[in-house]
């Protein structure tokens, strides 16, 4: 049929249990104004990805599918010549289909990329094409290539500011400390968003402190050494305090914390946590991080004293969320309060705790299971 109409097929991708393709089904597919652009240029059709036919399609098309809803432009040969990904209103999906068939297909840029076009302009619908589909992956790529030709101060410019600028996450790169240096000049000439950098800086520093403080353990779950790459402390310091954004103190507690570790100063790391705690300074990821410090501790030392002392700084972080609906995180503390207690000795108060641990957990799965039991019920019915 799309070789007799002379048409290209657009295929949407969706699965019954994704919300944002039920709303494309609901509020966008049906209104007047998509119907007559796109009956007027496709041949139109939509599938289940998990069913049917859907499954051997998905097979097929699966490294243009990132997720779903996906939505595809596929010439009469089967291949894919533009991809988008995610919710778009009525507009937005008209205008990225239409540029898909007015030379603006991510097929067509992505020939030209590789033709070796690096225009500017061009380099902006490339990234955007790329972003809107979601391939990350490429997208990360041409960016990366497209920075290590820049020298820094060009990054004023908003052409290049407006291809990179929001790429710009790593905090050990060069870029990333010119534009925390250069945050008001970048408002200013190269029309940088302050909200939306201020807020990707200090995401990126978010990051970047809780990876290096953050606890590892190999395949068996045993704790393996913490990260004691000290430049990459200092580096990430140096930052924080040049920015000294909003979560500042967090990021500078967190690290401050990771070095007593290290030095395995344990009653200045417990101390330290408390400290903190009472003013709120460890941030959003304060019970996980006091979790795994404490194991870390009491991996390390067999000192009466310290885990005594990381035991009653547990026992605060379980009263302080009692009452609380118990999550992954939270339920994790009283299986390390089990542990602190068998190493203390007190096995009948390890085996309580550790009932209060798996009682949560099957909490938690129940729940999960219960949530996803709901969502299947709708679906069917609105199916």
């Amino acid at each position: 049929m799309a070789a007799e109409q002379d048409k290209l097929i657009f295929f949407n991708s969706y699965a019954v249990w994704c919300g944002p393709c039920r709303r494309l089904k609901r509020d966008v597919f049906p209104l007047q104004e998509v119907g007559d652009f796109f009956n007027a240029n496709f041949i139109n059709v939509q599938f289940d990805m998990e069913r049917g036919e859907g499954i051997e399609l998905l097979r097929r098309y699966r490294a243009y599918i990132p997720g779903f809803p996906t939505m595809l432009l596929i010439d009469r040969d089967g291949n894919v010549v533009h991809q988008i990904a995610g919710f778009r209103d009525g507009s937005a999906l008209i205008a990225e289909m239409k540029a898909g068939v007015e030379g603006g297909s991510l097929s067509v840029l992505r020939a030209r990329y590789k033709a070796g076009d690096r225009d500017p302009e061009f380099l902006i619908r490339f990234t955007t094409a790329l972003e809107a589909a979601l391939q990350r992956r490429e997208l990360e790529a041409v960016v990366t290539e497209y920075l290590e030709t820049l020298p820094l101060d060009s990054l004023l410019t908003p052409k290049n500011w407006a291809i990179v600028g929001a790429h710009i996450t790593d905090p050990y790169s060069s870029q990333f400390e010119f534009v925390l240096r250069n945050t008001n000049r970048l408002i200013h000439r190269a029309n940088a968003d302050g909200h939306s950098l201020e807020r990707q800086l200090s995401t990126a520093l978010d990051r970047a402190v809780e990876r290096l403080a953050e606890l590892q353990t190999d395949a068996d779950g045993n704790i393996l050494p913490l990260n004691d790459d000290r430049d990459k402390i200092n580096r990430l310091r140096m930052l924080i305090d040049i920015a000294n954004l909003r979560r500042a103190e967090t990021q500078r507690a967190l690290l401050f914390i990771h070095e007593q570790k290290l030095d395995e100063k344990w009653q200045g790391a417990l101390s330290s946590i408390s400290s903190f705690a009472q003013i709120n300074a460890l941030g959003r990821s304060s019970v996980r991080f006091v979790d795994e410090t404490v194991r870390y501790i009491a991996t390390r030392t067999s000192d009466k004293d310290i885990l005594n002392q990381s035991l009653a700084l547990m026992k605060d972080v379980q009263q302080r969320h009692t009452g609380e609906r118990p999550n992954r995180i939270r339920a994790n503390t009283y299986r390390t309060t089990a542990m602190l207690y068998r190493m203390l000795g007190d096995e009948e108060n390890a085996k309580k705790t550790q009932a209060i641990h798996d009682e949560q957990m099957r909490g938690i799965e129940s729940e999960w299971r219960s949530v996803v039991r709901r969502q299947n019920e709708v679906n069917d019915i609105q199916n």
